[in-house]
């Protein structure tokens, strides 16, 4: 049975003067802060927690986006660090100067160098001359000199025919036969067969004997036959004397003599019970059931059962009519009261503030040991309410003040400084450290054809980050200064050729390089136009499907090729 519960109000100050003890679940209000505290039976009034209103949780919850809307998840995407800042800071800065697995590269310092490659290319040339002319371990192969030639092969042919021919003609020890003269051939069979023949006369029995001449079984006349058990089975159907146990099969009931009788006996039935039914109606009357007054018509005089009337008495009534909340949509006065709901309960009933204060405490709880408080997690994210963003702008593609080595085009406008850290590709710099200030201080020197830094010069042309691919059928020209930096693709099935023109068709600048790549099976082939020289080694032709070359412009109309090349 449920238990009646109270509810009691007062100021702020009354509450903290009695300091009561409330009852379990008793609700204590101050009128003056709008906010309450709940009892259990045991604690005063100064030792109870205040319940959360509806302000305080929106300030806990504050539109917190859908992936992140509980204080855990928040914990878990900070991994329980309250120095988060500090240590993405940290392994920002370690990352730049690192050299060991960058981005899958497992030590920056080790990779190899236009040198390095040259200088491999050239030891395999040696080693794949070494190689041809070797003939011990090759591929597997202890001695290729060993190795079967044609008049081997035509010598061990004429001795397998011969022993083939031996073979042929051998009877004893042949695939596991001791001696294949002992085998039993197709006459050895029939005459077996014929000699297995049975005596059928030895199967016969009484009534039946075997017939030789006629090769079959006849049947004598003490068998019985179709005829004799048909005229046995007709006597036994008409017979009605001591059939299966009874002694009279013609006395028994038939489905007509069975219908016949159930009718008969509802009839008689339903003769008798309207009988009844019609003297009990017509004796009853409304005070020999209990309602003499059933056809009273004034309210006063209608009967109310005692559950009802004590349900009613419990009702707080104005002028009689007791004063109840309509189901739709009521509107309530005062402090109303409600259960509270068992704790993650999700669905339409009231939640009480115990509720609410409950599931706040266990998301609360729930958040990791070092930021189980909003303080600590705000502490935690340097009390940025832009975190998102912060975050980006400082995981980006960012170089280090300290000497930075930038790709792309460098952009520094007049009037333009370094603030913080700048993005390798096309910065843009802003700030107090203008170019006048960094050239005065010797970290660059500014001039029209670009900026020289201390390690090197970044000119207005810079570095492409990707390389365009241009694909080609047919033999080709070279013929537009975009095809610096690019890779040529050249793909068919017959011979192509590449035809590098003069410094009067195309200017390209001395140090353009051009990648050459070929695709088919087509041998490509670099020539020189009018008035070009072309230098290479060990020829001027890729080796095959897959190789590729690099054109390098190395005076106004001298080029040199090198890569995968064959003569």
């Amino acid at each position: 049975m449920a238990t009646r519960m109270q509810q009691r109000r007062g100021t702020a100050a009354q509450w903290t003067a009695a300091n009561p003890v409330l009852a379990a679940g008793e609700i204590g209000f101050e009128t003056d802060t709008s906010k309450f505290k709940m009892g259990n039976g045991s604690s005063a009034w100064t030792a109870l927690t205040y319940f959360a209103n509806a302000a305080e949780l929106a300030a806990i919850i504050d539109g917190a986006p859908a992936l992140l809307n509980t204080l855990d998840e928040l914990a878990l995407a900070l991994g329980d660090d309250p120095q988060f800042l500090t240590t993405i800071a940290t392994n920002l800065s370690t990352h730049a100067n690192d050299t060991t697995n960058i981005h899958g590269i497992v030590d920056t310092n080790t990779l190899a160098t236009l040198t390095n490659v040259n200088a491999a290319i050239q030891a395999a040339d040696g080693a794949l001359s070494t190689h041809t002319a070797d003939t011990t371990s090759v591929h597997g192969i202890l001695d290729t000199s060993l190795l079967a030639t044609t008049a081997n092969v035509a010598t061990a042919l004429s001795s397998a025919t011969s022993a083939l021919t031996t073979h042929s003609t051998d009877t004893t020890d042949v695939h596991g036969i001791v001696n294949t003269a002992d085998l039993v051939t197709q006459s050895d069979l029939t005459d077996a067969i014929s000699g297995a023949e049975v005596d059928f006369s030895t199967y016969g029995g009484t009534g039946i004997d075997w017939n030789s001449v006629n090769t079959r079984f006849d049947i004598d006349s003490t068998v019985a036959t179709k005829t004799y058990a048909d005229n046995a089975v007709s006597t036994h159907q008409e017979d009605t004397t001591n059939v299966h146990g009874i002694a009279d099969t013609s006395v028994l009931a038939t489905a007509t003599t069975v219908a016949t009788a159930k009718s008969e006996a509802i009839a008689a039935a339903g003769t008798a019970a309207d009988t009844k039914v019609s003297t009990a109606v017509a004796a009853l009357t409304k005070s020999s059931v209990g309602l003499a007054n059933v056809d009273n018509t004034s309210d006063a005089n209608k009967p109310v059962s005692t559950a009802v009337q004590t349900a009613l008495d419990l009702k707080e009534t104005v002028a009689n009519v007791a004063l109840k909340a309509p189901l739709a949509s009521p509107a309530l006065t005062g402090v109303p009261t409600a259960p509270t709901a068992a704790a993650a309960t999700n669905t339409t009933q009231v939640a009480t503030t115990a509720y609410v204060r409950g599931e706040v405490a266990a998301l609360v709880n729930s958040a990791g040991a070092t930021l189980d408080t909003l303080g600590e997690i705000a502490t935690a994210l340097g009390n940025d309410a832009n975190l998102s963003t912060t975050l980006t702008t400082a995981i980006g593609l960012k170089a280090p003040i300290a000497s930075p080595t930038f790709t792309g085009t460098v952009t520094i406008p007049a009037g333009a400084s370094i603030s913080g850290f700048a993005p390798l590709a096309s910065p843009t710099f802003t700030g107090t450290n203008n170019v006048a200030a960094l050239t005065a201080s010797g970290l660059i020197t500014a001039s029209a054809s670009g900026v020289a830094f201390t390690d090197g010069t970044q000119t207005k042309e810079g570095v492409q980050s990707r390389t365009p691919i241009i694909q080609k059928t047919a033999s080709y020209t070279l013929s537009a200064l975009s095809e610096r930096d690019s890779m040529i693709e050249m793909g068919s099935a017959s011979a192509l050729t590449l035809t590098v023109p003069s410094n009067a068709t195309v200017a390209w600048p001395v140090g353009t390089s051009i990648d050459i790549l070929q695709t088919g099976a087509g041998q490509v082939t670099i020539t020189a136009g009018a008035g070009v020289t072309v230098n290479g080694t060990p020829g001027l032709k890729l080796r095959t499907q897959w190789s590729g070359v690099t054109l390098f412009k190395r005076a106004t109309d001298t080029w040199v090729v090198y890569g995968d090349l064959t003569a």
